[in-house]
């Protein structure tokens, strides 16, 4: 029988982007529940203990990526509440009709912009929602970005990286700073539905 040492050291040292790789199951149980404490340990400590409202706002550069991130955290069971009309209202003043201002939000070629900053300024300030996702794959100016959006709010930021993991730009920053990052719309999901059911318990 495989060891299970590596995978249990993995997490322990990489927390919530280890979760994403190493497969639970099969995992004995007690060692099973140490593995979930570190990664609800970093949920707690990088999104906060619990999220103000359950609420999830997807942005992303990709009408299909942010319709296919929509589509997976709603099979989850994950709450995309639509856009208030100010938060609504003050993307459309920015994109000027190139995009859409919705939830999810297709953003074009603005989430590589100066503008980026406001746009997801205006969705985390909506009252309904408690989560930002970042859909994407930009450079380090992207994600100083949303790293300033993580340390002015007290809403979950999260990133669902869209390039490859060999990118050096960007990627390397996001995770430095700890921003809890997936790689593919169903993990993500997982992920934050796990969150809401450990802030639960």
């Amino acid at each position: 029988m495989r060891s299970l040492d590596p995978d249990i050291a993995r997490i322990e040292r990489e927390g919530i982007a280890a979760f994403d790789a190493v497969p639970l199951e099969g995992l004995q149980e007690e060692l099973r529940h140490r593995c979930i404490a570190v990664v609800r340990i970093e949920y707690i400590d990088v999104l906060g203990l619990k999220p103000n409202v359950p609420g999830i706002a997807v942005v992303s550069h990709s009408g299909g990526i942010s319709s296919l991130t929509a589509d997976m955290c709603g099979q989850a069971g994950l709450d995309l509440p639509p856009l208030g009309e100010e938060a609504r209202d003050g993307i459309n003043g920015i994109l000027k009709g190139f995009g859409w201002a919705a939830n999810p939000a297709d953003v074009t070629g603005f989430a590589n912009s100066e503008s980026f900053p406001q746009i997801i300024e205006h969705m985390t300030n909506d009252p309904r929602m408690g989560t930002l996702v970042v859909a994407s794959a930009g450079a380090d100016t992207q994600a100083q970005q949303v790293i300033s959006q993580r340390d002015r709010t007290d809403k979950g930021v999260v990133f669902l990286w869209t390039g490859s993991r060999d990118a050096k730009a960007g990627l390397a920053q996001l995770k430095h700073a700890r921003i809890p990052i997936f790689y593919t719309p169903d993990k993500l999901a997982r992920g934050l539905q796990s969150r809401l059911a450990a802030c639960r318990t």
